[in-house]
């Protein structure tokens, strides 16, 4: 009976673990984006202001 619940306590960790990469994933590919695109504006003001 111990085992299974030790079992079942990996698991539950396992996929909270997996969910919160999933969740840091998600918001390091967010702010990549909008780095990016800040950088594209500025390039494309940046040349219009030349």
């Amino acid at each position: 009976m111990s085992r299974i619940r030790h079992l079942l306590k990996q698991v539950g960790l396992d996929v909270a673990h997996g969910v919160g990469a999933v969740f840091y994933g998600m918001f390091i590919f967010t702010v990549v984006i909008l780095i990016v695109i800040a950088i594209l504006a500025l390039v494309r003001y940046g040349i219009n202001l030349l």
